[in-house]
């Protein structure tokens, strides 16, 4: 017998998320409960699954990804009352064997107007 979560995902339907009571985390819990990914799974993987698309929440989640593994850094940048908020994205190293096929892909695609002479990236020129 499949445990519900699988059972629900099986069916085309979400799974419930039981949450921790407020205040959990403070008292010892996690505060995740069972909505956090499995290990292994990455940002976009984990949308995919629980969304069944890819949303700009798990594009937004897969750069942070990148930057904790080394692969970007995210600077932001000065407010500018015409503007708002922005960040700049600085590629620290290549695409490696590590990186998911996808991650590449995204990687490739936001540094490529570096390689035609253009400004580094920011969130506000990638979108």
């Amino acid at each position: 017998m499949r445990p519900p979560r699988t059972a629900a995902l099986a069916h085309g339907r979400r799974p419930p998320v039981r949450r921790l009571p407020r205040g959990a985390a403070a008292r010892g819990g996690s505060g995740t409960g069972e909505s956090a990914a499995p290990e292994g799974i990455r940002p976009a993987q984990a949308g995919l699954l629980v969304d069944e698309v890819v949303n700009p929440v798990a594009l937004t989640a897969t750069l942070v990804d990148l930057a904790v593994r080394g692969y970007l850094r995210i600077e932001e940048l000065p407010y500018h009352p015409g503007r708002g908020r922005d960040w700049r994205l600085v590629k620290l190293k290549a695409p490696d064997e590590d990186l998911l096929d996808y991650e590449r892909a995204l990687l490739d695609g936001l540094f490529a107007s570096r390689r035609r002479g253009r400004r580094r990236p920011s969130l506000s020129s990638s979108c």
